[in-house]
């Protein structure tokens, strides 16, 4: 009987066991482990030159995104989600000339990096640099010999050069070179000149990314992601952010760093007063910004303001004081707040009055306007109006859209899907939410997003459904802003 009772025992401990080992085993291979994945230093950041406009290195194998972006996406949308990363992996390749099953997928590792840099002049595509790591002794080697033969059995006239003790091959009809530093790692460009930067850059610790201190500062913080993103433009900054997938988009989290120094006041946090006129925006707006204007000019960011909105919002944007500026549907229609502390209507008088403009009052409100023959009834006049302003509590708010302006002042505070994503923390030093047309304008006018478009061969934008974003000041470096961002998907 004790012997019974005892071989139960291990019987049932021996199952636990496996039923506990079995569990940890499935968490393990589960994709959503991703999400705990700590960024590290790349090895392909040697050879990305630091003037790169755009640089991305993914740090999971490129065969498991497809069940990544299936088990973060919404049930409805999992199988479109992995389609996509396929075709957008796939379509790198392509750019390449490469197919990704026959050619990269039997031997590229964990780590892929991709640089873009820009064109050298202004109509043609940027060029980029592509490094693959190879997750077998040998594997790069074998690709690049197979790689070349097929090309000059073809007919493609090939070079062979030495560079920095590296062999380069390259084929100028076809606009690729490719060099193999180490048995780990393939590189391949767009040209035999970008490659031979890249090559030169490896040599130098100041030209290339591996020894930017600003990545390495941020990496030692641990940020945690699938992939790594560094991009700089000369009038904006340089930013790093590790990409995180979700169910409604992708999520980013970094650091930037403004071009040119901050002045103190843009700096200044937004404050209670930021979080009151986020919480008092009743509108909805599809594009909406809280910051002081001060800030935008120095970081060269385009304020949310139509292009014929009158002369009065371009003189609230002048200002310090923290203002929630929003674009309205109706056509340069736009809304303007400030907190307690902004400027006071009669501050604006003297220069509305020199562009034609008189002072009056609309039962609460104070009005701008002038009268003009232009109402199309011959013997009458028609008012113009260049905005007016009412108080609402400690706020005050403006607009050239008077209908707007008083429904924003008489709706009881409700909150739109605006003021949810500029909701947040007084620390920061600015907001920004953006719905679908607008997100897909800016980024259309971004060079690398379409190249990126031109890659996957196939329209991106009409996937991107918004875009939310804040800057908080790190109090250990005042020259570095604290990056949170949402690119948003498009409900299907």
């Amino acid at each position: 009987m004790v012997l019974r009772r005892s071989l139960a025992v291990l019987l049932a401990l021996s199952l636990a066991l496996v039923g506990v080992g079995g569990w940890w085993w499935l968490q393990r291979q589960s994709p959503l482990q991703l999400r705990r994945q700590t960024l590290q230093m790349p090895a392909a950041a040697r050879f990305l030159p630091r003037d790169a406009a755009l640089s991305v290195y993914l740090q999971v194998p490129p065969d498991a995104l497809a069940a990544y972006a299936r088990a973060v996406a919404p049930a409805r949308s999992r199988t479109n989600a992995a389609a996509g990363v396929d075709r957008l992996r796939d379509g790198i390749a392509r750019a390449a000339g490469l197919d990704w099953s026959l050619d990269l997928a039997g031997w590229v590792g964990d780590e892929l990096a991709v640089a873009l840099r820009p064109a050298a002049t202004g109509g043609g595509p940027p060029g980029w640099l592509l490094v693959l790591g190879s997750r077998r002794s040998g594997g790069g080697r074998d690709f690049l010999q197979r790689f070349w033969q097929e090309r000059s059995l073809a007919g493609a006239d090939l070079s062979i050069t030495n560079h920095r003790g590296l062999g380069v091959i390259s084929s100028d009809d076809q606009a690729l070179a490719s060099a193999l530093p180490n048995d780990e790692l393939v590189l391949l460009a767009s040209s035999r000149g970008l490659l031979e930067e890249a090559l030169d850059a490896s040599q130098v610790e100041s030209l290339h990314q591996a020894s930017d201190p600003d990545l390495l500062a941020w990496l030692a913080s641990g940020p945690r992601g699938i992939a790594l993103v560094r991009a700089q433009a000369r009038e904006r900054g340089r930013l790093l952010a590790a990409v995180q997938p979700e169910a409604a988009g992708l999520r980013l989290q970094g650091r930037l760093r403004p071009a040119q120094p901050l002045p103190a006041i843009a700096a200044q946090p937004l404050g209670d007063g930021g979080t009151a006129l986020a919480e008092g925006l009743q509108l909805e707006a599809p594009q909406q910004a809280l910051l002081r204007p001060s800030l935008a000019a120095a970081l060269g960011l385009a304020l949310p303001a139509p292009a014929d909105g009158g002369p009065l919002l371009p003189l609230l944007a002048q200002g310090d004081q923290v203002t929630l500026l929003a674009r309205l549907a109706q056509p340069q229609a736009w809304l303007a707040g400030t907190a307690a502390g902004g400027p006071e209507p009669a501050a604006f008088d003297d220069a509305l009055a020199a562009a034609g403009y008189d002072s009056g009052h609309l039962e609460a409100l104070q009005v701008w306007s002038r009268l003009s023959g232009r109402s199309g009834r011959p013997g009458q006049l028609e008012a113009s109006l260049a905005g007016a302003s009412g108080d609402q509590g400690s706020l005050r708010w403006w607009s050239n859209d008077l209908e707007a302006l008083q429904r924003q002042l008489q709706r009881p505070a409700r909150g739109s899907r605006g003021t949810a994503a500029l909701a947040g923390p007084p620390d920061r030093v600015a907001a920004v939410a953006l719905a679908a047309a607008p997100t897909r304008t800016l980024l259309l006018g971004w060079r690398p997003w379409q190249a990126l478009q031109l890659a996957a061969a196939a329209p991106l934008t009409p996937a991107i459904g918004g875009l939310d974003a804040s800057l908080t000041p790190l109090p250990d470096d005042p020259g570095l802003l604290s990056l949170e961002a949402r690119l948003l998907w498009s409900r299907p």
